[in-house]
């Protein structure tokens, strides 16, 4: 039990059947120890040692060891171990090298043929095999928008974790995978000074933007003014266009002293600027698209 113990330790409290068949446990030790209660099931072949309370790290490598010895903790889990989302998903998602996947409800397997340590989509952090920030970039790409992949990239930038030639490389490999093409537009427009939406209503705008075949515009970028530079929620830079968008907080007087300053600012330096509210998106839209010319 000391070997069993000591593995254990190393792997966040939990161990794989096929571990404990290692270290010369029988499948009748596994029995008595599991009536006993020192280990407790967690997934099929994965057991906690000793207790069965686990940490959320030993939650993602109980998931990574249920789907096999070459998997590794992939998508939302995997930017959430990289400390690029703020909340890990209830739902664990792993990768596995293989053609079909098994969805579960506390664990979603995929299948890649591409994976694996060799191609260098695969690491190990905080002691569990995960996915590389360029591999989950290109896996969560088909079900985020480019705002959203580009405040991935901007948290990739602040933990010191984006190669960018790395994720071009990624994509490449990717051969026209659904979603890769927009992770290059959210690069190349990250790499340019658009740091991805921060809002519900940001994102609602850049959609309905793409939506009406307007030119994307830069997200949360800094524009510089007299004494220094303003973020600006959207900015179309050729057309020195910046666009605010209210919600309701900016309903509040004092806020609005303050709206009316960076807009002065900002005029000041030679940009139009738009102020589009939070209850009717198209209108906004219409607006914008008629101060960037696209309509009569």
């Amino acid at each position: 039990m000391v070997e069993v113990a000591a593995l254990a330790a190393t792997q966040h409290g939990v161990i794989a059947t096929r571990q404990l068949e290692r270290l010369g446990v029988s499948s009748t030790s596994i029995s008595r120890w599991r009536r006993r209660g020192m280990i407790h099931p967690v997934h099929r072949g994965v057991y906690a040692v000793g207790h069965p309370a686990l940490s959320q790290e030993g939650r993602w490598m109980a998931a990574v060891l249920t789907a096999g010895p070459r998997a590794a903790l992939s998508h939302l889990a995997a930017a959430a171990l990289w400390g690029l989302i703020e909340h890990a998903p209830r739902q664990v998602e792993v990768t596995r090298p293989g053609h079909t996947g098994r969805r579960g409800t506390a664990v979603l397997i995929h299948h890649s043929r591409e994976l694996g340590m060799a191609g260098g989509d695969v690491t190990v952090r905080a002691g569990i095999p995960v996915t590389t920030v360029p591999r989950l970039l290109v896996d969560l790409a088909p079900r985020l928008g480019s705002s959203q992949l580009a405040g991935l990239i901007r948290e990739a930038t602040y933990h010191d974790l984006l190669d960018a030639a790395a994720v071009r490389a990624e994509v490449a490999q990717a051969r026209g995978r659904r979603g890769s093409a927009r992770l290059k537009a959210a690069l190349d427009g990250y790499l340019k000074g658009s740091s991805g939406s921060r809002s519900g209503l940001e994102e609602r705008y850049v959609r309905a933007a793409r939506r009406h075949g307007l030119p994307m515009p830069l997200v949360n970028h800094r524009v510089r003014v007299s004494g220094g530079s303003i973020e600006v929620d959207l900015v179309w830079p050729e057309q020195r266009l910046c666009v605010e968008v209210d919600g309701p907080a900016h309903a509040r007087a004092a806020t609005r002293r303050e709206d009316a300053l960076r807009d002065q600012l900002l005029a000041g330096a030679g940009h139009r600027v738009l102020r589009c509210g939070h209850r009717d998106v198209e209108a906004g839209i219409r607006r914008i698209a008629r101060a960037l010319g696209t309509v009569s």
